[in-house]
C-alpha cells in the first residue's frame, strides 16, 4: 500500500484553512523505548520557518503507526498548567473539553531534514505528555528551553491530496505516479516476451485500472474525517475506525493508520 505521507518532499505546497503552506523540513523523533515517528513542519509560503515558529503561524503534520495522520496547531496553555507535574490519569480542561493524560514519555530528535528552525538540533531531548478527549489530542512537550503545546486533529490522505491539488498538485501527481508504478510492476507476469493482451495483467488497460484503484483506495481510506479514531474492538480483537456516529470501518492493527504524536 502506498503511504502518501512518505512521499512528501521539501518544497511541497498544501493549501488549507485559506493559507498556502510549504513543507519546509521534517524531523525523525524517537523515544527511549525505541518508538519512532516523523513530523513535517509546514510554514506559510511567504515567511521563513523561524518566523512561522516564533509567531505561531506554523503547523506540524505527523505520522505514527496506530494513531493516524494528524495535523497539529500551536496553542497557548492556561497559566495554571504545570507541565512537569502531569501524570497519567490527570485531567486538563481546554476550550470546554476535558483532556485526560494517556501517556508520559521522553523523546529526542534523531534526524533533521530541511529547515525546522535554527534552534532545532539532533539529540535534543524533550519530556512529553499526550492527552485525549474523544478524537481530539493535545500534546505538551517541554525541556530547559520552555514548554510547547499543540492540538492535533486526524486527517486523511484524501485531504492531503486535495490540499496539494489546490496548491498546484506536485505532491498529488507524485502519489498518482507512484500508484501507476506499483500497478505496472504488479502487472508484469510471465515471460518478458509474452504478448500483452487485454486478458493479461500486463496489458496497459489493466495497469491503468489497477493504478486508478490504488489511488482511489488512498482517497477512500479515511473518508470518515477528523471525528474518528482507532480503537480496539473487544468483540473481534481487531482495531477499528470509530467515529462520533459509530464504527465506520474495521481491519487489522494498522488499518487506516495515518498519524503521529
Amino acid at each position: 500500500m502506498i503511504v502518501p505521507f512518505d512521499l512528501l518532499r521539501v518544497g511541497d505546497a498544501l493549501f488549507f484553512d485559506a493559507v498556502e503552506y510549504i513543507a519546509v523540513g521534517s524531523m525523525t523523533l524517537r523515544t527511549a523505548e525505541g518508538d519512532e515517528w516523523r513530523e513535517w513542519l509546514l510554514a506559510p509560503h511567504d515567511i521563513r520557518a523561524d518566523e512561522a515558529l516564533r509567531t505561531d503561524r506554523h503547523r506540524w503534520l505527523s505520522h505514527e503507526p496506530g494513531d493516524g495522520l494528524r495535523l497539529w496547531s500551536p496553542i497557548a496553555l492556561p497559566e495554571t498548567v504545570d507541565a512537569p507535574s502531569l501524570k497519567i490519569g490527570h485531567r486538563l480542561r481546554y476550550r470546554d473539553r476535558d483532556y485526560r493524560v494517556e501517556d508520559r514519555y521522553r523523546f529526542r530528535t534523531a534526524a533533521i531534514f530541511g529547515d525546522v528552525g535554527d534552534d532545532a538540533t539532533t539529540q535534543e531531548s524533550f519530556d512529553a505528555a499526550d492527552l485525549r478527549s474523544g478524537p481530539h489530542k493535545l500534546s505538551i512537550e517541554w525541556n530547559a528551553r520552555g514548554v510547547d503545546a499543540t492540538l492535533g486533529r486526524q486527517v486523511g490522505s484524501h485531504e492531503l491530496l486535495r490540499w496539494s491539488r489546490e496548491a498546484g498538485g506536485a505532491f498529488a501527481i507524485r502519489v498518482r505516479d507512484a500508484g501507476s508504478k506499483v500497478a505496472r510492476t504488479s502487472g508484469m507476469v510471465g515471460k518478458d516476451d509474452e504478448p500483452s493482451s487485454v486478458f493479461s495483467g500486463r496489458h496497459p488497460l489493466w495497469q491503468w485500472l489497477a493504478g486508478g484503484m490504488i489511488v482511489l483506495s488512498i482517497l477512500l481510506l479515511e473518508r470518515c474525517g477528523s471525528d474518528c479514531e482507532q480503537r480496539l474492538n473487544p468483540a473481534t480483537g481487531q482495531y477499528a475506525t470509530y467515529c462520533e456516529d459509530g464504527i465506520r470501518s474495521g481491519g487489522g492493527r494498522n488499518f487506516g493508520s495515518w498519524g503521529g504524536k
